[in-house]
């Protein structure tokens, strides 16, 4: 018989926040790109210990993930985060095998709390593939910025289509052409949308804003990345939109 002990995490807050390092996906999941770890919307309603663990092994969504209940210090971290509108307590797993409490954040108190039965909030955890994924597109971002042509168009899958319909050939002679003409390049991206796919495929939605020397604009746009031999290629390149333009602080996709 499995044997696992829990403690409760007290999420305190008063204003919605999300930091640069996490991405809220619109499916309620939270990216976390500095520690590598992907975070599923919190349960529906109080779940007891045994349950909470239940639920975390039993979990699937589209992204297929290994979900657990977090060590304390993992949900303290997205807590800091991504604050929520009320109080709010999540089961935590924790190291020891003698005792479970009650973390409140704030003020940094801890409580024994060894009622087994204690229904409360989960937020299932797992290592977070997609990591990878976005280190691969900001390669791509600084060898574009940079001027690294070979660079540039490694980064793309070979059945990569382009938007436009043209030859791949076509678009790769345009993209060399465009880029060796182009001098003081500066490219803005802005993570809004991180998701794993069912074909275990990545898709990421972003703010890009470009400048060079004689153009300028401001794109919502769409990666969809596949793995080749252990790299992440670009497989399709969508732009969604056009936007105002404004100047965004981070020279990174996080």
């Amino acid at each position: 018989m499995r044997v696992l002990t829990i403690l409760l995490l007290l999420l305190i807050s008063t204003t919605p926040v999300m930091a640069s390092d996490f991405v809220l996906n619109a499916d309620g999941s939270v990216a976390d790109l500095s520690s590598g770890l992907v975070w599923h919307a919190r349960s529906a309603k109080m779940l007891s210990s045994y349950d909470a663990v239940d639920y975390c092994d039993q979990l699937r969504t589209e992204g297929s993930y290994s979900w657990r209940l977090p060590a304390r210090s993992e949900l303290a971290a997205l807590g800091k985060s991504l604050q929520e509108a009320a109080p709010s307590a999540y089961w935590v797993a924790s190291d020891s095998l003698t005792e479970q409490g009650v973390y409140c954040f704030g003020d940094g108190a801890y409580f024994q709390f060894r009622e087994i039965k204690t229904a409360a909030l989960v937020r299932c955890v797992s290592e977070n593939p997609l990591v990878s994924a976005i280190e691969a597109v900001n390669a791509w971002v600084h060898s574009w910025q940079n001027g690294d042509i070979e660079a540039y168009l490694s980064s793309y899958d070979s059945e990569f289509q382009p938007s436009d319909n043209i030859l791949h050939s076509v678009w790769e002679q345009q993209r060399r052409e465009r880029l060796s003409s182009s001098v003081d390049i500066s490219i803005d991206i802005q993570t809004e949308e991180i998701n794993s796919m069912p074909d275990q495929s990545v898709e990421i939605v972003f703010v890009q804003e470009y400048h060079s020397h004689r153009y300028h604009d401001r794109v919502r746009k769409r990666l969809h990345l596949k793995q080749h031999q252990g790299r992440w290629l670009i497989a399709k390149e969508e732009q969604l939109s056009t936007l105002p333009q404004q100047s965004l602080s981070a020279t990174s996709i996080y």
